[in-house]
């Protein structure tokens, strides 16, 4: 491919060229050094086209952030909720702690330990060695059948 044109260069920048011709000048421009820089050079001289904002946007919009920052805070500040949930959270932090202190003096968690420590672990042959075991025999019969 030859060169790129400026105006080609200003269709490719503003989107307008079709799908196989804005292929061929991406290609070219990844191996062509002069026309990447005529690429560069065209985006710098393209200028944004001109959005149509009202001259009270700015202030508009931060009045509406303002008003629905306020409704936010107005309707999460509830204090006699708040208080209410940590009165309940505190009740039932007393209620846990109170029943720790009876089972711990009843004995119950030693007995808990007791049953644990009667209990008693099987000798078991892991998984591991299982498969450890199947395979090496496994492998001691396939090498009889070659040693045949």
């Amino acid at each position: 491919m030859e060169h790129v044109s400026k105006e080609q260069l200003a269709r490719f920048v503003e989107g307008e060229l079709p799908d196989a011709e804005n292929k061929l000048v991406e290609t070219h421009l990844d191996d062509c050094d002069i026309c990447f820089q005529l690429y560069v050079s065209a985006i710098d001289d393209w200028s944004m086209p001109e959005i149509g904002l009202s001259e009270t946007f700015t202030s508009e919009t931060v009045a509406k952030i303002t008003n629905q920052n306020a409704c936010y805070h107005a309707k999460s500040s509830n204090p006699p909720a708040s208080k209410a949930r940590k009165k309940q959270t505190f009740a039932h932090y007393l209620l846990a702690a109170g029943l720790t202190v009876v089972l711990m003096l009843t004995g119950a968690f030693q007995n808990v330990l007791t049953i644990s420590d009667q209990t008693s672990v099987k000798d078991e042959v892991s998984i591991t060695d299982q498969l450890m075991n199947t395979t090496t025999s496994w492998l001691d019969q396939l090498k009889g059948e070659i040693n045949r």
